[in-house]
């Protein structure tokens, strides 16, 4: 998942010298809405040779996912551009995330036509629109006039993400979060749980499986775990500090939860709540090995 910034370049430029991949796509909308500082892009790439599909002509699809980097809060997605190449018609959308992997605003190209979204809480709103007239030019889109909607732009957005998630290896925030939902929902709906107490902890386990840890002390620690990792932990508030939720997939932290505050991941206090609970966990799971 973490690219090397010279394979990356070589990567591009070796891509644009053969299939005329354009990797900085859309970037101009991207300043304009965001930061593009210090940006990694990975690229892929279906059919770049243009080699001809029976009845169609050239059929090219290219995708490329710009993210940042650091090892200390390892990767931020941006925006995803897709761009289509089919017959005689070149279309591209453009996905642009804040830094929770929300929709921001979501573009559509065409030649003249433009038409930009900007997306609050999943709402969407048209902010700027040029060429429409031309929109019915692709008739590669859906006609049935719900292609702009905005639970069809959301819909091919979370479909972008998990194709991001697979080959580049950032997951997609909110099916991860729905995942963890169902697993803690099912993992305290289990009557059938075996505890077994260690000082002061209790492990629950389905079966040989350790997936609960609760501890008790001044606080209520609660640790959720799927084949030994931890996927959610939630610390009851005291006098000092408010409830905290750590939300992970694959150990990788993507969300946390400090009393009302859904925190950044490009801040340390993320982090240093993340890096303390993981710690935590280690520790304690320690005494159920």
């Amino acid at each position: 998942m973490k690219r090397n910034v010279i394979i990356v370049g070589l990567l591009i430029i070796s891509l644009n010298i053969f299939s005329q991949i354009d990797s900085r796509r859309g970037y101009e909308y991207l300043a304009e809405f965001s930061d593009t500082n210090m940006l990694y892009t990975d690229i892929i790439c279906k059919n770049y040779d243009d080699d001809p599909w029976c009845a169609v002509g050239v059929y090219r699809c290219e995708k490329a996912f710009h993210y940042s980097y650091s090892h200390r809060f390892e990767e931020s997605l941006s925006m995803i551009s897709v761009h289509w190449n089919i017959s005689a018609i070149e279309y591209t959308e453009f996905f642009i995330y804040d830094v929770f992997q929300n929709l921001e605003y979501y573009i559509y190209k065409a030649g003249k036509s433009e038409l930009i979204y900007k997306f609050v809480n999943n709402d969407a709103s048209l902010i700027r629109s040029s060429g429409e007239g031309e929109l019915t030019n692709n008739y590669f889109i859906n006609d049935d006039g719900n292609y702009f909607k905005t639970t069809d732009i959301l819909a091919r957005s979370s479909t972008q993400l998990d194709v991001c998630s697979n080959l580049i290896g950032i997951p997609n925030y909110n099916k991860e979060l729905q995942i963890v939902r169902e697993k803690y929902k099912l993992t305290n709906e289990n009557k059938s749980l075996i505890m077994l107490v260690k000082e002061n902890a209790i492990g629950y386990y389905n079966g040989k499986d350790l997936v609960k840890i609760v501890v008790k002390n001044d606080i209520t620690k609660e640790y959720y775990l799927d084949n030994r990792k931890l996927y959610f932990a939630y610390y009851t508030a005291n006098n000092e500090t408010p409830e905290l939720r750590l939300y992970c997939v694959r150990n990788y932290p993507f969300r946390v939860i400090y009393g009302k505050d859904n925190l950044p991941k490009t801040e340390e206090e993320f982090w240093s709540n993340a890096d303390m609970i993981r710690e935590d966990f280690n520790e304690i799971l320690s005494q159920f090995e």
